[in-house]
């Protein structure tokens, strides 16, 4: 029996092709979120990856055409004679395995993957949620079937609200002007600040972050300036430009992380930094004065506190040493009265003796003349070697 090899390896070929869409319906069947099908089907992921199949499926039909037809030609006249113009474009199928290798190829491109060091890929079959990829290198069902949403979990974000960094570096230039409208805030006192403010934030929730996060720096710009809005409200125009700064930061931090939970985000808020407050423009010349005035009150007050810390305890001790003399005098006076009145001449003695060795003690050197003394002119020596100097 002769065997039509042409005819078997087209065969052959249509049956492999077969059981690929057999197999492909079936896990489609097994594994596919009919609830989100047809979102995932209209989807700009999915649309993006038809449009691209149908455009390289084209060129290869194009190519596989333009190379094709020559061929058949060539066949035709060398090796099946007899075979008119319009019968050998039947042969073209010959050169359906090149072109299903060449598609092949192509989808195996996309089959394998590399997740880096700082990331996590979510996978996702038809757009349904399937797993979670470390980083390494993978292998995936080709596009459109598989598709790998990389989220890099480890690298810290920073937004900017109120300007806008152009050229960091030690000195950085920031715009400012244009940004007016975010920072300025309506404080509870219906005064105005102007707050400048940073968000630094990961994406610690890959698989939230790719269900749930569409517009990533939206969500951040419109949840931090809620937030902040409303904590400042509640704090009165000078607080929120002096001394409040710290505790507003702290509040409207946790105030942005309620909100991302709320919304399974994904993202943690690290810090939130606010970089400077002060008044508007117009009015900053009369807001300085206020504030120098402010300063020396301040300023006046803690001077008046460290005159009070030193004098108080110098008053203190003072008053204590006083009472404790004005005690010992008192107990020393009962203690003389009670020898009185036992031994009153000889107590009245003792005391004239003691206050007049007190009283002569303090008048330095003392001479008593005698009465009796009988020359005709008494003399003092004052001989130097007798009297030493003072």
């Amino acid at each position: 029996m002769q065997i039509n090899w042409m005819k078997f390896f087209f065969g052959a070929v249509f049956v492999a092709y077969t059981a690929f869409l057999v197999t492909t319906y079936l896990e489609l069947f097994f594994y596919v979120d009919w609830r989100n099908f047809l979102n995932m089907l209209f989807s700009q992921e999915i649309m993006f990856s038809i449009k691209f199949s149908l455009i390289t499926s084209l060129i290869a039909l194009l190519g596989a055409v333009a190379v094709g037809l020559p061929t058949a030609y060539f066949l035709s006249n060398y090796y099946f004679r007899g075979v008119g113009l319009i019968e050998y474009v039947l042969y073209i199928p010959v050169f359906l395995p090149p072109l299903v290798s060449g598609l092949a190829l192509l989808l195996s491109a996309s089959m394998v993957y590399t997740i880096d060091r700082n990331e996590q890929g979510v996978v996702t079959r038809f757009g349904a949620y399937d797993r979670l990829a470390q980083p390494g290198l993978h292998i995936k069902w080709p596009t459109p079937v598989e598709k790998v949403h990389k989220v890099n979990t480890l690298h810290v974000f920073e937004k900017e609200f109120g300007f806008r960094s152009r050229e960091p570096g030690i000195h950085t230039e920031r715009e400012r002007r244009q940004y007016d409208n975010e920072a300025f805030m309506l404080t509870g006192d219906l005064g105005v600040a102007r707050v400048e403010w940073v968000v630094q934030f990961r994406r610690a929730e890959p698989r939230d972050y790719v269900f749930n996060v569409r517009n990533e720096e939206r969500l951040i710009r419109d949840a931090s300036e809620e937030a902040l809005r409303r904590t400042v409200g509640d704090y009165v125009a000078t607080d929120v430009i002096t001394v409040a700064r710290v505790e507003i930061a702290r509040a409207v931090h946790r105030e942005l992380q309620d909100i991302m939970d709320k919304y399974q985000s994904g993202i943690v808020i690290d810090d939130l930094l606010i970089q400077q407050t002060e008044p508007p423009q117009p009015v900053v010349p009369a807001f300085k004065e206020v504030d120098s005035a402010r300063q020396d009150r301040e300023r006046l007050r803690l001077e008046a506190e460290a005159v009070q810390e030193k004098l108080i305890p110098e008053a203190r001790g003072e008053a204590e040493r006083i009472i404790a003399e004005a005690r010992g005098d008192a107990e020393q006076f009962t203690q003389v009265l009670n020898e009185y009145k036992q031994f009153p001449e000889v107590t009245r003695t003792r005391m004239f003796l003691n206050q007049m060795e007190k009283i002569i003690g303090r008048s330095g050197r003392v001479y008593i003349v005698d009465d009796e003394v009988k020359s005709i002119l008494p003399m003092l020596n004052l001989d130097k070697s007798q009297f030493p100097a003072k």
